[in-house]
């Protein structure tokens, strides 16, 4: 991947100082461009097409519409084919010249032939005109900033940070961030600035200087046409290995993660049917109930991969945690960032490029808490006497306290309940206001996949694929998910959710297809994934480093309204877990001391 910048006015050395502050996403080139109408910046990570012919900005042969890129277009070969048979002739050997002279000839449809992870720009010097597009699944970042004068592009949030922009704490994000751990949908926790949403593009006029279109290109779909079994465990198997194929291509070595749970050893069963040479990687906690090391290390000598755990203990994350803000650059609720961080730098220092299981869970109902949802799903006929005893609520046993709430509230409010870090008992408009954002994804005909397109638009790309894509980035690494390739996601949406989700049981039509390829007991265990055993570390090693950052800090007045001193206590003292809430709110006081406090 690569990092890219741009802005509608003149000013070079602002966008190659803008550029330079995302050098770990682009460690090989540099490139910058100005005009009258707007400024390009560019850090270039190389994996296709190594020479200095791919370096970017990367113009047509006219010099009239020029591009800045980040990611891959991994069918780009069948692409730049087609372009030859048009009379079009290539200068380089990139997917980017593919995806700039496919625009010149398709325009916005051009997005519609790539199969690929993408962000980018295309500026059109004769229509006078910035065009940005982002991927289906939202696997690369692009963020932009507007305030009726000023328009901003970059892939990471600190170049809207560091560009001299007036940055002032959105309140309705910072609610969403403290409810879910990450901001909401198109919006960020600064005022005026904005996340583009997977599977669209944005036309920007600069002579008009206004957006003058934002459209939806791809949603998820959910027509179902496969009901068998058989039929669905075959087009798995043959979808997975064409994905994970795709996104072995590279110019430069190539690994992957490995958790030992299903969806990462799923992906390197597949790698290893084609090549004979694969690293992979892990990570051991000193923490038993979080080190889950051993399933790796039995799938890594499944298929004979040159595997390499990374030891991680409350140490290595006392030294990671003041790195971690300039990175996450948005506040950050998720600590599973911590395993993933390590593993992507101890991965970069032998591959460039890294496969995963991301996506898995989202696409084929994975998650614990879709058996909550799944519980409160089929009480919809017993909502009368929920509703009926609500009142009563106090005097129930806790279980049924929950289900009787769950009861007043509608589906998609329900589920955003189960999501979110605090579970709310006194429900106020707020509350409500915040669960709006799921209510566009609860229009299909089954729960599981009004809970899937949820956390697909939700979930995945603003917390799953952040992690992911910060982690990496920040250590120079591409992370590549096969399962959130295009027509492994069209597939699964054709997949019968009864098949998805039997008998309690996740993911079991995946499941059933890595039967005979993975060992019973790596298909159907429990894992935590790279999970973090903060909780653990919070009432101990750590615990002087939290206070400091939590309870003693004062820099800002946002979290007056929070006992926060409260919840400190009842954690050290072990009467509850709090540490996601203390974590989130440690990472937006760290996130204010680097970004705001200066």
């Amino acid at each position: 991947m690569c990092g890219i910048i741009g802005f509608n006015w003149a000013d070079e050395a602002l966008a190659e100082e803008l550029a330079s502050c995302m050098d770990h996403r682009g460690p090989d080139a540099d490139g910058a461009y100005s005009d009258e109408q707007c400024s390009l910046g560019h850090r270039r990570l190389s994996i296709i097409g190594l020479s200095e012919t791919g370096n970017q900005p990367l113009w047509t042969a006219e010099e009239d519409i020029g591009i800045v890129f980040n990611g891959e277009i991994f069918n780009y070969k069948s692409i730049r084919n087609d372009l030859k048979e048009q009379g079009y002739e290539f200068k380089s050997e990139t997917d980017t010249e593919v995806l700039l002279l496919g625009y010149k000839e398709w325009g916005d449809d051009v997005l519609d032939r790539v199969n690929g992870q993408y962000a980018f720009c295309i500026y059109d010097k004769p229509g006078r005109e910035l065009f940005l597009a982002r991927d289906r699944a939202g696997i690369n970042p692009l963020y932009y900033y507007w305030d009726g004068e000023q328009f901003i592009f970059t892939s990471e949030f600190k170049g809207i940070l560091k560009s001299g922009v007036e940055k002032s704490v959105s309140e309705s994000a910072l609610d969403y961030y403290l409810m879910y751990g990450y901001t909401p949908p198109e919006q960020t926790i600064i005022e005026d600035a904005y996340k583009l949403r997977p599977g669209t593009y944005l036309r920007f006029d600069l002579d008009g200087n206004m957006v003058e279109e934002q459209t939806t290109y791809w949603e998820a779909s959910f027509n179902t046409t496969i009901t068998t079994k058989e039929k669905a465990v075959k087009a798995i198997r043959s979808e997975l290995d064409r994905a994970v194929q795709r996104r072995m291509i590279a110019d430069v070595p190539v690994g992957a993660f490995l958790s030992g749970g299903l969806d990462s050893s799923a992906v390197v069963a597949h790698m290893t049917q084609h090549t004979d040479d694969l690293n992979t990687y892990s990570v051991s906690f000193d923490k038993q109930d979080y080190d889950e090391s051993q399933y790796a290390k039995k799938v890594a000598d499944q298929f004979n991969t040159n595997h390499t755990t990374v030891e991680f203990d409350a140490n290595d994350l006392e030294e990671l945690l003041p790195r971690l803000p300039h990175h996450y650059d948005e506040p950050f609720g998720d600590h599973s960032l911590l395993p993933m961080f390590l593993v992507a730098q101890v991965a970069s220092e032998d591959v460039t490029v890294a496969l995963s299981g991301d996506g898995s869970d989202e696409i084929f109902g994975g998650y614990e808490k879709y058996k909550l949802f799944e519980y409160v799903t089929y009480q919809e006929h017993a909502k009368p006497a929920f509703k009926a005893i609500s009142k009563f609520s106090d005097y129930l046993p806790r279980k049924l306290q929950r289900y009787a709430l769950y009861a007043n509230l509608e589906q998609y409010q329900q589920y955003a309940n189960i999501n979110s870090y605090q579970y709310i008992e006194d429900l106020t408009e707020d509350d409500l206001a915040v669960y709006e954002a799921y209510k566009p994804y609860f229009n299909q005909d089954h729960w599981l996949s009004n809970a899937i397109n949820a956390d697909f638009n939700l979930y995945l790309p603003d917390d799953i694929l952040t992690k992911v894509d910060r982690a990496c980035l920040a250590n120079s690494l591409e992370p590549r998910p096969p399962f959130l390739d295009k027509n492994m996601v069209d597939l699964a949406g054709k997949i019968d959710p009864r098949l998805k989700r039997s008998g309690g049981e996740g993911k079991a039509i995946l499941k059933e297809a890595m039967e005979g390829i993975l060992p019973d007991e790596i298909i159907y265990r429990e894992k935590e994934g790279f999970g973090s055993p903060i909780k653990h570390y919070f009432r101990d090693e750590l615990k002087d480093f939290v206070k400091a950052r939590t309870v003693d800090y004062d820099e800002h007045d946002h979290f007056d309204h929070l006992d926060i001193e409260g919840l400190y206590e009842a954690h050290v003292d072990k009467e509850e877990d709090y540490s996601r809430m203390l974590w989130t709110i440690m990472m937006f006081n760290m996130w204010w001391e680097t970004w705001m406090n200066h």
